[in-house]
């Protein structure tokens, strides 16, 4: 004849997941999760190697009287400033 079957539980522990949470508690958690390091794709690499240097910065707009062939910024003045010719 088999023998009875016995069942034995172990002593319960709470957990803090038994306490419920209260209108204080954070909704995240107070540590940020850890960072995941996403693996660098070769490919992207390789097209980095292979691009151009970035162009060198851009040379100033001037504009030149007609008359005299004074330079001037374009953002100065449109008169030139020796005889009075405009900016056209």
């Amino acid at each position: 004849m088999p023998r009875p079957l016995e069942i034995t539980s172990a002593p319960r522990r709470s957990s803090r997941l038994a306490i419920p949470p209260s209108s204080f508690s954070p909704m995240e958690p107070l540590t940020p999760p850890a960072k995941t390091v996403l693996p660098v794709c070769p490919l992207l690499q390789k097209r980095s190697l292979l691009l151009a240097p970035p162009p060198q910065a851009p040379l100033p707009w001037l504009w030149q009287c007609h008359l005299c062939q004074r330079m001037y910024p374009l953002g100065t003045t449109r008169r030139c400033l020796e005889d009075g010719h405009y900016f056209c």
